[in-house]
């Protein structure tokens, strides 16, 4: 349940389903993330935040707007749809 409140508060401040649409189901370039894998989905996150993943400059500038923790959880919740 924390998990859950803590992925809704991300997607509101990151505004992920203006991209990845309702349910996290992608469309077009913007990927599904509904139903990856955890450690692949954090893993990503980190990365766009870190920037090591470069190919998306919008992703690493909203995801390094967050917690390492909060990405974690947001990933979490993602695996777990």
């Amino acid at each position: 349940a924390a998990q859950a409140s803590v992925a809704s508060q991300v997607n509101t401040a990151g505004m992920c389903t203006s991209c990845h649409m309702d349910g996290f189901v992608g469309a077009s370039t913007a990927p599904r993330l509904a139903g990856q894998q955890q450690p692949y989905l954090e893993l990503t996150l980190h990365q766009f935040k870190t920037k090591e993943r470069a190919n998306n400059p919008g992703m690493s500038s909203i995801v390094g707007t967050f917690a390492d923790a909060d990405l974690s959880a947001m990933a979490a919740h993602l695996g777990s749809l």
